[in-house]
């Protein structure tokens, strides 16, 4: 999998992805493009830091 959205997500469903999308170079952030947060309701993840900058500037405005 290249990138993973998520919408109504929960923090015991996001804590331990958000270290290993970290720890093998990926992103994670929430859908306006900030560092994800166990608090965020929707995040958008991606191993390749390029492709996950164009699927925020995809979902940043209908989504916000």
């Amino acid at each position: 999998i290249d990138i993973y959205f998520h919408r109504r997500i929960y923090p015991w469903d996001i804590a331990a992805a958000m270290l290993l999308v970290h720890e093998a170079g990926g992103e994670m952030t929430n859908v306006k493009g900030n560092p994800a947060t166990v608090w965020d309701s929707s995040i958008i993840a991606c191993g390749d830091p390029e492709k996950h900058a164009d699927m925020v500037a995809a979902l940043r405005k209908p989504l916000t």
